[in-house]
């Protein structure tokens, strides 16, 4: 046992440069789901559509990781997760070119559909090989990594999209998504093989078939699983991503057009602001969340989003603009901390269906909440929007405060408060 515990501390340190290569190959895939902003105008032109029907090429890609998600999960529990990537990178690789042919605006959205569902498995497996590897001692850092590095690919999705439909048209940007995940596919295979060899003490060195998971599963053992915290952690991610979506897609964008008469400018400057401030906060409260616990974290995260809310709530000018969008911004410390928990509340042969479930909820908050939201800016107006998110989300906190066990790391192998 003690030799086990002198080895294990090295191992994210020899493997170093593969997860980057396996965090950049994720980012490349999803570069897909936001590329398509500034490609909406050609593509509505292209095909004579309204925005309601366009508005479909952007939700497609949502849609497909939303039905992805949980399946991705049991699979990755089940089969070999070098084989998994693969069919992932394939699956959005060949859909992402079939969207850059599409004849009309149907196909367009279909293949936006399958776009999403290859984007889901390959960051499923992702997830579930990096909590896997890291352990509990440093999941929250690699986590924190892997959000730096899709918070990367969000905010230059939109410029490279842009750049390539104004020299070309918005058929290039898809064909762009299609060639860089097929070209990188043998480099990837090996380095997710390379992830995969090494992922726990008693997993199998090659990395493929069910014997991996067996081994996986007996590499330590399960302990109880605290059912009511788990719970509580998939309702804070689903409370966290609704309104954090809302915010910052919707209500933000709308607030400062509506409201306060700014130009698509100024707006894309702040949103732009808070996405860095986002990516320098991820990493520093990932590593210190490893070392305290993460529940200390989630709560502010929490707490910082409704704070968002309530400060444009309060406030009618550029001002009280500006610092709901860094609250807002820095409400992303709840996500490592929530799929981390995950990993650490699951025995580990039920990882990969809770980071599918994870993921699932996550998405679907994504999805339905600046629908919902936006529906209440209809009816009462933006203030009762901002109100309802930021009652929603202290439910969430105080859910957490109430249920979520205080200890450092909820970890399988030992039975959890």
């Amino acid at each position: 046992m003690q030799q086990q515990d002198q080895e294990d501390p090295p191992t994210p340190q020899r493997l170093s440069t593969a997860i980057i290569a396996l965090m950049a190959t994720v980012a490349i895939a999803n570069l897909g789901n936001t590329i398509v902003s500034p490609l909406i105008p050609q593509i509505r032109d292209n095909f004579e559509s309204t925005a309601a029907e366009v508005g479909l090429v952007a939700s497609g890609f949502a849609l497909g990781r939303l039905l992805m998600d949980i399946p991705a999960g049991y699979l990755a529990d089940r089969y070999s997760v070098t084989r998994l990537f693969a069919v992932g990178i394939l699956l959005t690789g060949m859909a992402s070119a079939a969207a850059g042919f599409s004849a009309s605006l149907p196909q367009l959205v279909l293949f936006r559909i399958v776009m999403g569902i290859g984007c889901a498995l390959m960051s499923t497996v992702a997830i579930v090989l990096l909590v896997d590897v890291a352990g509990p001692q440093r999941r929250g850092e690699i986590l924190a990594y892997y959000t730096t590095v899709l918070l990367f690919s969000q905010a230059i999705s939109p410029l490279i999209g842009g750049s390539l439909a104004t020299v070309f048209d918005w058929r290039a940007a898809f064909l762009f998504c299609a060639v860089t995940p097929l070209a990188s596919l043998p480099i990837n295979l090996f380095v997710t093989s390379k992830v995969a060899t090494s992922r726990r003490p008693g997993a199998s060195r090659a990395g493929h078939g069910r014997h991996e998971v067996h081994a996986r599963a007996q590499g330590q053992p399960s302990g109880k699983t605290n059912w009511s915290a788990l719970v509580v952690v998939y309702w804070s991610t689903f409370v966290n991503f609704f309104n954090r979506q809302a915010m910052r897609q919707s209500l933000l964008p709308l607030y400062g057009g509506m409201v306060l008469s700014m130009n698509s400018g100024t707006i894309g400057v702040i949103l732009t602001a808070g996405s860095l401030l986002t990516m320098a906060i991820a990493l520093p409260c990932g590593r210190l969340a490893d070392r305290i616990g993460r529940k200390p974290f989630l709560i502010p995260g929490l707490l910082t989003l409704c704070l968002g809310n309530l400060t444009l709530f309060l406030g009618q000018n550029q001002l009280f603009f500006i610092l709901a969008t860094l609250l807002v911004s820095m409400g992303v410390m709840a996500n490592s901390m929530q799929s981390g928990l995950v990993a650490d509340l699951l025995p580990e042969e039920y990882v990969g269906r809770g980071i599918g479930l994870y993921r699932f909820v996550g998405d679907l908050g994504m999805l339905v909440g600046p629908i919902l939201l936006g529906l209440v800016v209809d009816a009462f107006g933006f203030s009762a929007a901002l109100l309802a998110g930021g009652v929603v989300v202290m439910v969430g906190v105080l859910t957490v405060i109430a249920f979520l066990p205080n200890r450092k790391l909820a970890t399988t192998s030992e039975p959890t408060a």
